[in-house]
């Protein structure tokens, strides 16, 4: 019986090991955290939902017609009302080949008490395969910037 307990708390520091860097419960607003349907500039519609301990997660109605990958990333409170996110995705050729990675940092401001909308800018790069998506500088092709709205996912 004890050493079931020493191996539960070894499991638990573990577990606690294993949260990114940016973990600092300071740095995760709860009202930050849901899920939110966003519309962006161009009309595409997407689901950006901010995880608990700085993960993310984004669906996008273009990645059918596009053939790219959900978005998976990081994101941080960066001001009272404002996050930092970095995600990304992978695009596929027509015979399911990796074309490039693509690269999403976003600005977004959560507004009203509830952060129940949101607004900001993401802007939009991409890795030939061979190229490191973790380092900005290493992009082909020119950025692309786009606004973004949303609105919370709630239960009504």
């Amino acid at each position: 019986m004890i050493k079931l307990h020493y191996v539960a708390i070894l499991l638990l520091i573990l577990a606690g090991l294993s949260y990114p860097a940016n973990s600092n419960a300071d740095t995760f607003p709860k009202c930050f955290i849901g899920t939110y349907l966003v519309e962006q500039e161009s009309g595409t519609q997407s689901l950006w939902t901010f995880a608990a301990r700085g993960t993310l997660a984004i669906t996008s109605s273009a990645q059918q017609l596009l053939n790219f990958s959900t978005e998976h990333g990081a994101w941080e409170k960066s001001s009272r009302r404002e996050a930092k996110a970095t995600a990304l995705d992978f695009s596929f050729g027509d015979e399911g080949e990796l074309i490039n990675i693509a690269r999403v940092d976003a600005t977004i401001n959560f507004k009203g008490n509830s952060c129940d909308e949101i607004e900001g800018e993401f802007t939009l790069r991409f890795f030939e395969p061979d190229q490191d998506p973790l380092n900005p500088d290493e992009s082909s092709g020119s950025p692309i910037t786009e606004t973004l709205t949303g609105r919370r996912v709630t239960i009504k």
